[in-house]
């Protein structure tokens, strides 16, 4: 199965320039939790996630409208192309540490995102194509994967705070 066949179109995006405020407003209306950012000819210069949004008005102590999506995106971004294996992106995911992957064409601009949600749904949809054993167990590691950072920063504040 390709990438194309599971991946979420129409993707939301954001300029580097444009606001938090903005963002925050995207992501509100379409009810997702991150954008990709991308320059005037379509391409992806960052990610941001509502949760770097909450860290950079906390961090930088001001109002979304004040503050800039470049102030607050990620800036390395790991992506994925539209004609690749399904099991090549749930790689790349776990490798890095991400629940996310921009979708790109041969010409490097954004048209879709495959996000971990896509991948359990295509698993639970018997749409992954081979052993469908094999293709639980390998989302189980991908989820478990992209949690173990987070999972793990939290056992570590926990075990300061004693």
């Amino acid at each position: 199965m390709r990438v194309e066949e599971v991946m979420s179109t129409p993707v939301r995006a954001i300029a580097p320039d444009d606001t938090l405020h903005d963002a925050t407003r995207e992501m509100w209306r379409h009810g997702c939790g991150a954008l990709a950012v991308i320059d005037g000819r379509d391409r992806v210069v960052g990610m941001l996630t509502d949760r770097d949004v909450c860290l950079a008005a906390f961090i930088q102590e001001d109002r979304l409208d004040a503050l800039r999506v470049e102030s607050a995106m990620t800036p390395v971004v790991y992506c994925c192309r539209v004609g690749e294996s399904l099991r090549h992106a749930e790689e790349a995911m776990r490798d890095h540490h991400v629940r996310r992957l921009p979708v790109l064409d041969a010409a490097d601009r954004l048209v879709g995102m495959l996000s971990i949600d896509d991948l359990a749904v295509a698993a639970a949809l018997r749409q992954w194509g081979g052993d469908d054993a094999l293709a639980s167990v390998e989302i189980a590691g991908t989820f478990a994967s992209v949690a173990a950072p987070r999972a793990m920063d939290l056992q570590s504040r926990a075990l300061a705070e004693e």
